[in-house]
């Protein structure tokens, strides 16, 4: 039979349709997910893959079924429900588990996730960093500035029980400032709080700011150096307005402490007057100031502190010169102040023992200040752990000046781990540790005996 034009043009759209039909086993599902099964290809178009109602099927898998806000695509010219799709096509078509996601993303309830960066759904559904962590590689870390300490991810600048590092605990009324425990109650550069710096020629007292009392008190800067220091009188005396000072004329004088430091200031006069010493724990004019008197009296007065570092002001009422003396104390170690000429007999734990500069041996010290009087007409001071009470603890003891001279004791073989030590003490005012030095890891309680010839 001989085929005409008609007929060639018939063959060849049928030729076209079947190569259509052909291409049915290979379907482009675009910005969908192809999956296969029983025999059928199905395209899903989940939320996320673009815009799921907007979907035009591929020729090639042109029946369409709605599920929820999902759109599949299928060659399977029979189907007609979301019934009529595979399970494994879409576990949960239609119900809580959603369709699947596209890009090997993971599907958590109704959200597709990377579980490799996201902070809910770290390396699995469920699963969430805690504040401070992000999620990285399925795992979260400490972000950014945070460090690992323990369970937690901390800011070793900012936080009071990790502070610079894992561990380290700022004490009370201490915070945490760019890395380093603050007293924010006296720090002029953080008062009250972190980087709350006062102004100039303001101080810090009690976590606030106050007026300089370099300004309304005329507050005399009293340099610390080792040993004793005189100081002269400065021009116009002023009258004292602070709560429970006398009205006499006062000097005033300021002391900044790098360090604990152990501390004894003198007043002395030509006049015969009266003196008081104090150190004031408030602001210049407020009632807030509070005096206190030293332990000597007549024509010299002394006071005598262990005061921690910082700035200290004083005020000498009737004086006209003051002497100051000074040991460098590790805070805590000094327990008490001994004024002779009365023997003594004092007890310290040694929980809080630290080892203090310029004694006699390197092992921790617990000890007391030993202040004289300007009065004081000098003599021999004998201490001993023995006594009364046996020494359970071997301590060395020994008398530690404001000049840097120590006066090391002896074991005394009459009494089992006691130590005794003498010196002589020069008349006049003087500032003086004495000194049980302790054998590393010793804990108990240590009794000294004092007397004075």
């Amino acid at each position: 039979m001989t085929l005409g034009p008609s007929h060639r043009a018939l063959l060849v759209a049928l030729s076209a349709w079947c190569a259509a039909c052909d291409e049915a086993d290979v379907v482009d599902c675009g910005l969908g997910v192809r999956q296969e099964a029983g025999g059928e290809t199905y395209c899903v178009y989940a939320p996320g893959s673009g815009e799921p109602r907007d979907v035009t099927c591929p020729r090639a898998a042109p029946v369409r079924i709605d599920v929820g806000d999902t759109v599949i695509c299928t060659t399977d010219r029979n189907a007609a429900s979301p019934g009529d799709v595979p399970p494994d096509v879409c576990a949960g078509c239609g119900g809580d588990a959603g369709a699947p996601c596209p890009g090997g993303r993971t599907r958590c309830g109704d959200t597709c996730t990377d579980p490799a960066t996201d902070p809910l759904h770290c390396g699995g559904c469920g699963i969430a960093c805690v504040e401070n962590e992000r999620c990285a590689g399925g795992a979260c870390v400490c972000d950014g500035a945070f460090t690992t300490c323990g369970p937690s991810c901390v800011d070793l600048s900012r936080t009071r029980g990790s502070c610079g590092a894992c561990g380290i605990v700022c004490e009370a009324g201490f915070e945490c400032c760019d890395g380093e425990c603050v007293d924010v109650r006296s720090d002029a550069s953080s008062c009250g709080a972190c980087g709350e710096a006062c102004e100039l020629n303001q101080i810090c007292v009690a976590a606030a700011c106050w007026e300089g009392n370099d300004e309304c008190l005329d507050a005399r800067n009293l340099p610390v150096r080792p040993g004793a220091a005189s100081y002269d009188p400065i021009a116009g005396l002023r009258q004292s307005s602070l709560d429970g000072c006398t009205a006499a004329s006062d000097v005033f004088y300021a002391v900044t402490l790098e360090m604990p430091e152990l501390v004894q200031l003198e007043a002395s006069t030509d006049h015969g007057l009266d003196l008081q010493v104090a150190r004031l724990d408030g602001p210049c004019g407020t009632t807030a100031a509070i005096c206190t008197r030293g332990p000597c009296a007549g024509t010299g007065t002394t006071l005598t502190e262990a005061l921690p570092a910082g700035r200290h002001l004083f005020v000498v009422e009737g004086g006209d010169e003051v002497t100051l003396r000074h040991l460098a104390v590790p805070e805590g170690v000094i327990v008490g102040t001994l004024v002779p000429p009365a023997s003594f007999s004092v007890d310290a734990s040694t929980d809080a023992a630290a080892d203090v500069a310029g004694s006699c041996d390197a092992g921790a010290d617990v000890g007391w200040a030993l202040a004289t009087c300007p009065s004081f007409p000098g003599g021999t001071l004998t201490v001993t752990t023995c006594g009364a009470v046996a020494p359970t603890i071997p301590a060395r003891l020994s008398v530690l000046s404001a000049d840097g001279v120590a006066t090391c004791g002896f074991t005394d073989m009459r009494c089992p781990m006691g130590s005794n030590v003498t010196v002589d003490l020069p008349a006049g005012a003087g500032l003086y540790a004495v000194l049980a030095e302790l054998p590393a890891g010793a804990s108990g309680v240590v009794v000294v005996n004092g007397t004075f010839d």
